[in-house]
């Protein structure tokens, strides 16, 4: 084999290694948070955000945003739901990313719980800290959980889960700034997936790509 065709077919096999895997291999997103779908739920409105602040280690993509159906029967009412940093003025124009579950039936569940999730194009979030929150647009329509009410809660183990979030009423789309101890308001939630690193396998044909080019750069020609 010709020395530059053994170069070009190491880096060939070093990116497809590196490629995500196709539709076929695509996994259902992680959900951020989970809580017990029994139990009594607040409720309250109109105009009022609720939500919750979190933090991430490493870059996640999310692809899915939901909404708690606490008799699994169907939402009330529509619910937007965003992801905002904590930076900045936290406007619905600031909003990463937002989308929107609609009432009734029409969006599905998460599998195996009672969120009810509006599915997008993923959005990669880099490793830091943001908040989401979900917009109550009706008067004590949905209900949501909040600390004593929340049981069997448990986060990703990618999620750390910070503190509780909401603004009051006639506050529209906006990221919910308002704070208080305890656990909630769930209410909204997301699904993701973690971005992968590099492959070592990828990495490691990478190395050997470039060691194969010094030995051959050092070899004399034969006469």
């Amino acid at each position: 084999m010709r020395p530059m065709s053994l170069m070009c077919g190491m880096a060939l096999l070093a990116v497809v290694l590196a490629m995500p895997a196709g539709p076929a291999a695509a996994a259902v997103p992680t959900l951020a948070v989970n809580i017990d779908n029994t139990g009594a739920g607040a409720a309250s409105g109109p105009d009022v955000m609720i939500g919750w602040r979190f933090s991430t280690a490493n870059p996640i993509s999310v692809s899915e945003l939901g909404f708690w159906d606490d008799q699994a029967n169907g939402l009330g009412e529509p619910h937007q739901i965003g992801i905002w940093t904590t930076a900045g003025s936290g406007t619905s124009a600031d909003a990463l990313l937002s989308a929107t579950v609609l009432a009734g039936t029409a969006s599905s569940f998460h599998p195996g719980t009672f969120f009810r999730m509006a599915i997008f194009t993923p959005v990669t979030l880099p490793a830091g800290d943001y908040v989401i929150g979900a917009l109550l647009p009706g008067n004590q329509i949905d209900s949501f959980k909040r600390t004593t009410d929340v049981t069997g809660f448990v986060a990703a183990p990618a999620i750390t889960y910070l503190e509780r979030r909401f603004i009051g009423g006639t506050s529209g789309f906006s990221r919910p700034d308002s704070t208080d101890t305890g656990l909630g308001q769930f209410g909204p939630n997301f699904g993701f997936a973690v971005v992968p690193e590099p492959s070592s396998v990828a990495l490691a044909a990478f190395a050997l790509a470039g060691f194969t080019a010094r030995g051959l750069h050092r070899r004399k020609p034969s006469r």
